[in-house]
């Protein structure tokens, strides 16, 4: 298995492609094509976990040939790159499979707060560690805290998302 950038969005890996390190890759069999019983279907039913060397590979030997589900999860932050989720592929012992990084976009933003007409509170307002969420439409969540500003930036995979606060962080003068 190879985890690699995707730069130009083709799903294959070209020269200028580098692959991605510490990613933990999860390979669970589904199903294999011999019928004979394989250690790692006998072990557990969760699979085998591997990390992803500096090239972003990772090699198992001697598995039988079968469907096998692949599930990658990074183990440090990547910013702007978003592992595929888990997908089932045909591997056999000739095989090698590419899974791309998709590039996210970026969202930065601040939130603004409006007084209380009769506030007593001073100008140098606190809006630091203001939770910023962003869940996506099939209920995946993301998050990210505010600066003392009220500032913050966070990176999702492409699509729609709802973004809310946590209010009660803000108070009830605002």
């Amino acid at each position: 298995v190879v985890i690699f950038k995707d730069l130009n969005g083709n799903n294959k890996q070209d020269n200028d492609e580098e692959g991605v390190e510490n990613m933990l890759v999860n390979i669970r069999a589904v199903s294999l094509f011999n019928n004979v019983k394989d250690s790692l279907e006998e072990k557990n039913d969760n699979g085998e976990d591997i990390i992803s060397n500096q090239k972003g590979e990772v090699t198992l030997e001697n598995i039988p040939a079968g469907i096998y589900k692949v599930k990658c999860t990074s183990l440090v932050s990547n910013g702007e790159w978003f592992e595929a989720g888990e997908s089932e592929y045909k591997i056999d012992s000739k095989k090698k499979i590419y899974i791309p990084l998709t590039r996210g976009v970026r969202i930065n933003g601040s939130i603004l707060v409006e007084r209380d007409k009769y506030s007593t509170l001073g100008n140098d307002l606190d809006l630091s560690r203001i939770r910023v969420t962003a869940m996506d439409s099939t209920g995946r969540t993301f998050s990210v805290l505010t600066d003392r500003k009220g500032n913050f930036a966070i990176n999702l995979p492409s699509g729609k998302y709802t973004l809310t606060i946590n209010e009660s962080a803000v108070g009830e003068n605002f």
